[in-house]
């Protein structure tokens, strides 16, 4: 390509004062301003011309060479003229930001690189060193522009070609400079993310999670890397990948023990990091029984709570090798460092199956902290034991999480405070742990500290992916409740973490859906949430916050009927959910933009009575009442709204509105208007 070089500016890693068009060109090609979406020129050719001067910057790009890009096919007359209604198109587009951004002379054009930001600018910038700008790639580059033309699809290959070469080859090297296992587990996801058939990255993958004693998870990986290569390459994992599997199996039949010339470098634990959970067989009491439904619901309930990475969990295989390991039979869960049992009883009689659960609280003596029954038919006990498998795991997590934390317990289970308060060596871990419940509370004393306590896990562990997802979250409520001193810093601050926390753990299911309810809530780039949102109920569909969060996001597209069917997911996994004040929520807002106004004040009497504090419930609410009329039921709203918002306003609603559709956003003015609010 012929080009005219100016002198170049190296843009700056620090935020700019004056406003910058911020662009994405990897998926699908967006831009925005200061937080606002901001409307691409409608023509392709023009977003083409976009593209080809973004990825130019700041060098300029000669007329001839433009033309011949896009319009290879016309006469240079015609052509000429196709590019003068070009830039004419993506200069009134791009007008309203700084009228310099677009330098255009006889002979070049160019963009003003100290008013861009793009990512392909950032991901110049990525090195072995500091790969996140890595992250960034999410889709292919310019993925709607191919077709555009002949000549800009040669052009479109090669920048396609260079800059997934150039991608791979700064993950692969941030992979090789790690050592530590969760530092290889991040930088390994990169890497896959980026080529899924890379097989040394799939094999430092299933080492690491080896050392860190998760062995299932390396066997789930091993059977993911041989269905990618067969279905990508037609071809079989290599004996060096098979052979880390096998050494996994072996340990598995010898109480843990690596046998010699191991693949992997030191030998895994069984008991892993987080809060930890050992879970027995239910006792098989039925009058029918079946030996294998109980021993296959243990297994499953396994499964599905090792997909929280908060969890570390030893299932009644993992005991008896430990047994054999120790030499010790009847083994003290207790001295392990296990916090938890899980255990219960399973009936299966005339065609029905009842199971019977509970989660006993070992640092309190073995207190229930937990019970819960389900009964269904017994048709297909495959399906219904990863059914209620699923809900178990489900409600076991929110369990864990208002009880581990709270009292200022360890993950392990050991208690960390004395009479003067939580004790200063406590880790991120146990620090996050004692957050989350604050956070759902609502109680501003309460939700001030969980704020102090995630940022001292996060200084404390920078690495620490939980811990900057739980931030995002708490910044994303600080911004609703309408206590931020600053949204715009907030909004920084919230969208920071989540891009963090998915950058250190690229498959935490929970980091994934907060992330995309940052994109969702707080920018309204609803098409990324809804990716990150997918992507997370992929990880995990056992987390019901995932299917919550999915929900909100097809509501703001105005899909309010399969908002209402992800949001119900969440319900039937944890239908006594603590949170389900947040559910509920979610709910209203899709049967509000419905117009079901009867449901959304019926729904709206269960989520306030169960915390009164949540200002996005009293907002539905009130929107609601005032379609109905209802008066004295509004002033009560509104009173209770006051106290938490005080300058809430109609204004002020629909700018932190994320719903797409004019008919949704005037259905809720309209609401908050008739029931006085201005």
């Amino acid at each position: 390509m012929d080009r005219e070089v100016n002198a170049t500016v190296s843009p700056s890693s620090d935020e700019p004062s004056a406003p910058v068009l911020r662009l994405k060109l990897f998926g699908q090609m967006e831009a925005w301003v200061d937080g606002r979406a901001l409307v691409l020129p409608r023509s392709r050719k023009a977003r083409g011309l976009l593209a080809v001067l973004t990825v130019s910057a700041p060098a300029s790009v000669l007329r001839p060479t433009l033309w011949r890009l896009l319009w290879s096919q016309r006469g240079a007359d015609q052509a000429r003229g196709s590019l003068r209604q070009a830039l004419h198109d993506l200069a009134e587009c791009l007008a309203p930001i700084t009228p310099s951004l677009l330098r255009a002379d006889r002979f070049a054009v160019a963009l003003n690189a100290d008013g861009i930001l793009a990512d392909v600018h950032e991901l110049a910038r990525a090195t072995a060193e500091r790969p996140e700008p890595l992250a960034l790639i999410q889709g292919e580059f310019l993925e709607e522009l191919s077709g555009l033309d002949p000549a800009f699809d040669k052009w479109l290959a090669i920048e396609r070609r260079r800059l997934g070469d150039a991608a791979r080859q700064i993950a692969r090297a941030a992979l090789l400079q790690q050592t530590e296992p969760d530092a290889v587990i991040t930088a390994a996801d990169r890497l896959l993310t980026l080529d899924p058939t890379h097989e040394d990255a799939w094999r430092a993958l299933m080492r690491a999670h080896a050392e860190r004693g998760e062995r299932a998870l390396v066997v789930e990986l091993y059977a993911r890397c041989k269905k990618v290569l067969a279905d990508l390459l037609k071809t079989a994992p290599s004996p060096e990948t098979e052979a880390i599997v096998a050494d996994i199996r072996w340990a598995e039949q010898s109480g843990g023990i690596l046998r010699p010339n191991s693949n992997i470098r030191t030998p895994g634990r069984l008991l892993g990091r987080g809060i930890r959970v050992a879970v027995l067989p239910p006792r098989d009491i039925g009058q029918e029984t079946d030996p294998s439904l109980s021993v296959g619901l243990a297994e499953e309930i396994t499964t599905a709570l090792a997909r929280f990475r908060h969890i570390s969990v030893l299932s009644d295989l993992s005991i008896s090798r430990l047994e054999a390991e120790t030499g010790s039979v009847g083994l003290d869960i207790r001295q392990q460092g296990f916090g938890f049992i899980l255990d219960g009883t399973v009936q299966k009689s005339r065609g029905r199956v009842r199971v019977m659960m509970r989660l006993l609280d070992l640092r309190a003596s073995g207190e229930a902290i937990w019970v819960q029954r389900f009964d269904h038919e017994a048709d297909d006990l495959l399906s219904l034991q990863d059914q209620i498998a699923g809900q178990i795991a489900a409600q076991v997590d929110t369990a864990l999480l208002m009880q581990a934390g709270p009292n200022g317990y360890q993950a392990n289970g050991s208690s960390r405070n004395g009479a003067d308060g939580p004790s200063a060596d406590l880790t991120a871990e146990d620090l996050v742990l004692q957050a989350v419940p604050c956070i759902y509370q609502l109680d501003r004393d309460a939700f001030n500290r969980a704020g102090d306590l995630l940022r001292r896990a996060v200084a404390l562990d920078p690495q620490d992916a939980a811990a900057h997802g739980w931030l995002a979250c708490w910044n994303i409520f600080l911004i609703g409740q309408g206590w931020a001193e600053s949204s715009t810093e907030a909004m920084r601050r919230a969208g920071a973490a989540a891009e963090r926390a998915v950058a250190l753990d690229p498959t935490d299911a929970r980091g994934l859906t907060i992330a995309g309810h940052v994109r969702a809530f707080l920018y309204g780039r609803l098409e990324e949430a809804r990716a990150l949102h997918s992507r997370a109920i992929v990880a995990n569909p056992n987390l019901p916050l995932a299917w919550v969060l999915s929900g909100l996001t097809q509501s703001y597209r105005g899909e309010h009927d399969e908002a209402l069917r992800l949001v119900r997911q969440a319900i039937k996994l944890s239908p006594l959910d603590p949170h389900s004040y947040f559910f509920d929520m979610a709910l209203m807002i899709a049967h509000l933009m419905k117009g079901d106004f009867d449901t959304v004040v019926n729904i709206g009497h269960r989520a306030i009575e169960l915390n009164p504090w949540f200002s996005s419930t009293l907002k539905a609410q009130i929107a609601a009442l005032g379609h109905l009329g209802l008066r004295a039921e509004i002033e009560e709203i509104r009173a209770k709204l006051v106290q938490i918002e005080p300058d809430f306003s109609v204004q002020r609603a629909l700018a932190t509105m994320r719903h797409v559709r004019p008919e949704d956003r005037l259905l809720y003015e309209t609401g908050l208007r008739l029931a006085g609010i201005h």
